[in-house]
């Protein structure tokens, strides 16, 4: 099931969401973890995804799946559909 937005929620543990790949997403993290992607194998770090207090504009892969890995502590993670790709990508 395909998760529209998730205001900010504190987390302990890694959580597994379903994004549209229609879609970019903002995604803001606050804590030590990071935002990944299934790769079609294993989860990867998006690359903006560093730090421990970040926000970035991303576009989920193709099966919409993205995992919030929590490193320590607790963090505290949201995102939200941002804009269609479509509309970025029109007329390349």
């Amino acid at each position: 099931m395909i998760t529209r937005e998730l205001q900010p929620t504190a987390y302990t543990a890694n959580q597994t969401f379903v994004l549209d790949p229609n879609y970019e997403h903002t995604l803001t993290l606050n804590g030590s973890g990071t935002w990944q992607y299934w790769d079609g194998t294993a989860y990867a770090d998006f690359a903006e995804s560093t730090g421990t207090s970040q926000g970035f504009i991303a576009v989920p892969p193709p099966t919409g799946k993205v995992q919030l890995a929590v490193t320590s502590g607790t963090v505290t993670a949201g995102f939200h559909r941002f804009l269609p790709r479509a509309i970025n990508t029109k007329g390349r």
